[in-house]
């Protein structure tokens, strides 16, 4: 009796609250769509592409270089611990193989791996690098399933960079310089190849084939004599990817594939809900995911209209997925800056080492270089986030890093002048080339 006597008391009312959340979900879920719609529509006014095919037109297998690099991937061979030792470690860490380990390592891994190495120059010769298309209106199991298959594609173009790399240093100590050069020469054709693809991944994946090429580069400047012909040769060679360029396109892909998760209730449903499953389940699930339907639309209008120029873009309360992915490209920005630093320094780096092959140190200041056959060398040392230091036959160069500020090479807690003295953690993160003041002499 007093269960019938409420409802009789409230029924009017629960009606009319019922009514005005629906008619407030219904306006809301108007404007969310509208506003949607709106973003969507000046992307297609700007004629920025807003599906795959439009970004990334499929190219002939001949004219690309993925089904080559495929081929050398299914016949790289390696046994044991192989592969750590010819990198200089161990699977014993942190135990540090010893250089006859690394050395003899390293014949047994090229001398059987032969064809692997003729595949890659060739493969660095082709003009095009392009992954399979990935299906965006797949089942989970077959959409994800290629997810992996791109990201494990990358992962080998990794591993041919620090392949070709220890090939580089080992060429180096063997007196083979023109060799050692034409290794790196093809890491770097394979980074330039890998930022042709459209997306973030690989966008960081090649600027770290690229770093892996500098690093080698450095390793081949310290044991080899370097001729004025091939430091000009090697100069030319250097990655000319335009990356500003290539983070635009990555960033015109991440919004194709976003898109996804704002107008497929599968992958949305999976983010929000934490939920294995990639679709709401029972009719709760469906009555969540319908609640929400708003703030979906919302989100994504705002992940649309996001200005990813400012370092900070303001992103509304509700935009829960474009608050999860903003940090990503924040810091995908700052990595494409720091690796235009380090091309320069690669310029600078091969610019002292023929100056010190001629006069037997390193001069005091970088103004000095310009005279320097090397190209572009002018533009590397006109750039202000690029630090120089030297003492007799040491120097240290360095780039200022992501804070854009000088902290004298320092990078966290290591300082490459005094290597033994572990500094305070003041974020400094600036980025020293290979020769610092704090190593041992090398053969220069």
């Amino acid at each position: 009796k007093r269960t019938r006597a409420w409802w009789k008391r409230n029924f009017r009312r629960l009606a009319f609250a019922c009514l005005f959340l629906v008619a407030l979900w219904t306006g809301a879920n108007i404007y969310a769509t509208f506003a949607l719609n709106r973003e969507l529509n000046a992307i297609k006014q700007r004629g920025e592409p807003l599906t795959l095919a439009q970004l990334n037109p499929r190219i002939a297998d001949a004219d690309n270089a993925l089904p080559l690099y495929s081929r050398a991937f299914a016949q790289l061979k390696y046994k044991g611990d192989e592969n750590l030792l010819m990198q200089g470690t161990s699977k014993d860490y942190p135990r540090k193989p010893s250089n006859r380990e690394i050395v003899s390592a390293r014949e047994k891994v090229f001398e059987r791996n032969r064809n692997v190495t003729t595949l890659l120059f060739q493969a660095a010769q082709i003009t095009h690098f392009q992954l399979p298309p990935e299906p965006l209106q797949e089942t989970k199991k077959k959409s994800i399933f290629d997810m992996n298959e791109r990201q494990k594609l990358l992962s080998h173009q990794r591993e041919f960079a620090r392949f070709m790399g220890a090939q580089a240093e080992y060429e180096a100590k063997r007196g083979n310089t023109k060799a050692a050069l034409r290794c790196i020469t093809t890491i770097y054709r394979m980074s330039d190849q890998i930022a042709q693809e459209p997306n973030l991944i690989a966008m960081l994946v090649a600027i770290a084939c690229e770093q892996i090429g500098h690093s080698y580069l450095a390793r081949v400047l310290d044991v080899s004599p370097l001729p004025v012909s091939d430091a000009q040769k090697i100069a030319l060679q250097l990655p000319h990817s335009n990356l500003d360029s290539a983070y635009n396109r990555a960033l015109q892909y991440e919004r194709i594939f976003m898109l996804r998760y704002y107008s497929d209730s599968r992958y949305w449903w999976k983010i929000v809900s934490g939920s294995e499953d990639p679709s709401p389940a029972t009719w709760t699930d469906r009555c969540f995911f319908a609640f929400f339907t708003p703030q979906r639309r919302l989100d994504g209008a705002a992940y649309l209209s996001l200005d990813l120029s400012k370092p900070n873009p303001q992103i509304p309360w509700f935009a829960t997925m474009t608050r999860i992915m903003s940090p990503s490209y924040e810091k995908s920005k700052l990595s494409v800056e720091r690796t235009q630093d380090t091309r320069e320094m690669a310029r600078i780096a091969l610019a002292l080492k023929l100056w010190k092959q001629t006069h037997n140190s390193y001069l005091k200041s970088l103004n000095e270089l310009s005279s320097i056959p090397i190209a572009s060398l002018r533009n590397a040392l006109k750039r202000r986030t690029v630090g120089y230091k030297s003492q007799g036959d040491k120097f240290l160069l360095y780039s200022f890093g992501m804070n854009r500020r000088d902290d004298g090479g320092k990078f966290r807690r290591f300082d490459p002048i005094n290597p033994k003295v572990v500094l305070p953690n003041d974020n400094s993160d600036d980025l020293a080339w290979r020769q610092s003041l704090g190593v041992k002499k090398r053969n220069n």
